[in-house]
């Protein structure tokens, strides 16, 4: 298959904008805990032998910090006044603002003689009858019953993120209200700021929580109860220690962040001596033992696979994550389950898909939903996105579930079907996935996914582009960037595999390009000798990615790198074809927002305010279009750009100048572009530009005047 050997395909505009604006946000994704969390020492009480309510005695590791080094948020004595006016409270607050803790201050400020916490999952519409039972009991320890049985007055219950408050109504609180009124109870609900209130009734039960008015000062009070005030004053003044509680806070500010720092600060100092570096590590394991917690406890295999595939794909719209959910539970879920009949004969379970609203996942995934864009096969549309809330639980999860489980060959194959997905942005998430991966287990991804499909002779622009993506992650680590280099120039050096050579090209883009863009540039420069479309194609499409930048400055000069390396390839005869179709490439997949409402294309842009790069544009859009072996592609990509210009008198102004330069002395490319403008504006052109077409006819006027 040589270089020019198929007739015109198409060469979608602004796709490089596009993949670079995805592959961001799947690095930040793969990258790199609430405050929120209470024990899982679970007791179950049985009611009436069928139903269970799950409830734990809040142990006082838990309860002891709230009591002694409780850091009041603002107003907290009107939170207190309106708590007392009610029986049941929805505490609602921000991440990290310390929900739980609030919620004990508040049961044990009203004498509270026992705290238990309820499962999330528990049933909020029968809950009003598990308290008004009377067979409930709490678990058995001493004091914990009166002789009736029945639970002891003030008892309080915590209820932290309920999984399905969203099913929650005014006549559900209504009837726990006067259930916890007859067993002298309080409950405490926690919820975030991004709760949905379904119910008006409900409004009258919420409290909003403030955020504290400094972390710092929840950390000072938490390490003067436990080490006393002089000795806490010594340790926060240390400078090492300032900085590093400073940073911490700076970066991931919570409540619980805030006391985790004073307890293990406090063990290092009882220890001998505060090591820094040791405090680092300590902090972070602690977080992942909690991410732990809250993963093996998530409600059976859809809500873990939900998990995973919202890590995978953080931060893209909803439905894509469902999609993947679904199609990972395919893979995990496929035992067939049986509900023997009260009648003794067996009857297949029904899967309620109505079961697990997608407010109430979020809700248990810690998770939430907001509005954003997404960029599709016909432009920007606004979407519903989700994510979670701290963007380190997605690589936890990625991690965890690779690593903790034995169902690697499942996840592999799993993200090889979002590879293969139709939409760029499900492909760069699964595919920087697979990096992530590989920075766990760099040989086993290697053998069994990346090698194979650098390798393939199936001919997969989507796998050559997800093994970019996974090597970009990998690149990152210092550790593993030799490798990564060895890896590229395997492929780089495949003569007689152009299949392998492709997937260097893109590798040399996307994964090594940021350590070095000249030297990138110039590799993928030499591979224009070798004759075969796709590997062009991956130049191309390498050459786009390299000067994308939020930098205009750093973007232009990285244009004008690749300029003049297509110059250089157009100037040798190996290499002339395959320059062509990769500056054809270059020029409809770069688009630059000049303004909200105005997008040119990038390399106009930088040629028409950089002289020094006009003249390189020009002389590459000479030889293309006077050329016979790409004259529908370049036909196809001028006529995008003079569409966008035709209601933009600006980039319209700019194109016209381009234009003229490429006319003026050069008689072939003049007849050429007034051929375009002919086309553009008559009667079979089924999307007309008049404008743009009369101004270069006047153009190309001035420039072979009296005609042909």
């Amino acid at each position: 298959m040589s270089v020019g050997g198929e007739g015109a395909k198409p060469l979608n505009a602004g796709n490089a904008t596009a993949r670079q604006n995805n592959l961001h946000r799947a690095l930040t994704n793969v990258g790199g805990v609430d405050g929120d969390v209470v024990g899982r020492d679970k007791y179950v009480v049985l009611h009436g032998g069928q139903q269970r309510l799950r409830l734990w005695h809040l142990a006082p590791r838990l309860v002891e910090p709230v009591r002694h080094a409780y850091e009041e948020p603002p107003d907290w004595m009107d939170i207190r006044k309106r708590f007392a006016e009610r029986h049941t409270v929805i505490l609602r607050g921000g991440e990290g603002h310390g929900k739980a803790a609030a919620a004990i201050r508040l049961l044990l400020g009203i004498r509270a003689e026992t705290i238990y916490a309820l499962d999330d999952t528990v049933d909020m519409a029968g809950l009003a009858d598990h308290i008004a039972a009377e067979g409930l009991r709490p678990p058995e320890s001493p004091g914990s019953r009166r002789q009736d049985g029945l639970l002891r007055p003030h008892v309080g219950f915590l209820l932290n993120q309920p999984a399905h408050f969203s099913r929650l109504n005014g006549r559900n609180v209504q009837n726990i209200e006067a259930a916890l009124i007859r067993a002298d109870a309080r409950l405490v609900l926690t919820v975030g700021t991004d709760a949905q209130i379904s119910d008006a009734d409900l409004r009258d039960y919420v409290i909003d929580l403030p955020a504290p008015l400094s972390y710092a000062e929840v950390t000072r009070r938490h390490l003067s109860w436990r080490l006393g005030d002089h000795k806490a004053g010594e340790i926060l003044a240390l400078p090492e220690v300032s900085d590093y509680v400073t940073e911490q806070l700076a970066r991931d500010a919570s409540c619980k962040l805030a006391a985790d720092l004073a307890l293990v600060l406090s063990d290092e100092f009882r220890a001998g001596s505060i090591d820094v570096a040791r405090v680092r590590e300590r902090v972070a394991r602690r977080g992942a033992e909690e991410l732990e917690i809250w993963f093996d406890g998530l409600d059976g295999i859809p809500a873990r696979c939900h998990a995973i595939a919202l890590a995978v794909l953080n931060g893209l719209p909803a439905e894509d994550v469902s999609c993947g959910a679904r199609s990972l539970q395919r893979r995990l879920d496929t035992t067939t389950r049986l509900l023997v009949a009260p009648s003794g004969n067996p009857a297949h379970v029904i899967r309620d898909p109505f079961a697990a609203p997608r407010r109430s996942r979020l809700e248990q995934l810690r998770a939430h939903a907001f509005p954003g864009e997404v960029r599709g096969a016909y432009g920007t549309v606004p979407t519903e996105k989700v994510e979670y809330r701290d963007v380190d639980t997605a690589r936890w999860v990625i991690l965890h579930a690779w690593s903790g489980y034995h169902i690697q060959h499942h996840l592999l194959d799993w993200l090889e079907e979002l590879v293969d997905d139709q939409a760029d942005h499900v492909r760069i998430s699964a595919g920087t996935a697979l990096g992530l991966l590989a920075t766990a287990s760099f040989d086993h991804l290697c053998a069994s996914v990346l090698s194979p499909w650098a390798w393939s002779e199936e001919d997969s622009p989507a796998r050559r582009d997800a093994v970019a993506y996974a090597l970009r992650v990998a690149a990152e680590d210092p550790a593993l960037r030799d490798s990564v280099r060895a890896m590229v120039r395997d492929w780089y050096v495949a003569e007689g595999h152009p299949l392998a050579e492709a997937t260097a090209a893109r590798a040399l883009g996307v994964s090594l390009g940021w350590l070095d863009p000249d030297r990138a540039v110039e590799a993928l420069g030499r591979l224009g000798v070798i004759d075969d479309r796709r590997v062009a194609e991956a130049i191309g499409a390498s050459f786009a990615d390299l000067i994308v930048d939020k930098d205009d400055k750093a973007a232009e000069a990285k244009a004008g790198t690749v300029l003049r390396q297509l110059l250089a390839m157009l100037a040798d005869a190996q290499s002339r074809a395959a320059g062509q179709l990769v500056f054809l490439i270059v020029a409809s997949s770069l688009m630059t927002d000049i303004s909200a409402t105005s997008t040119w294309p990038a390399l106009l842009f930088f040629a028409d305010r950089t002289p020094g790069l006009r003249g390189a544009l020009i002389q590459c859009w000479r030889q293309v279009v006077n050329q016979e072996l790409f004259h529908a592609e370049a036909e196809q990509v001028l006529t995008g750009w003079a569409a966008q210009a035709e209601e933009d008198e600006e980039l319209r102004t700019a194109l016209l100048r381009m234009f003229q330069a490429m006319a003026r002395g050069h008689r072939r490319s003049a007849l050429i572009l007034r051929r375009y403008a002919a086309r553009w504006k008559s009667r079979e052109a089924l999307c007309p530009l008049p404008r743009t077409a009369a101004a270069l006819e006047a153009v190309i006027a001035q420039e072979i005047p009296g005609g042909s």
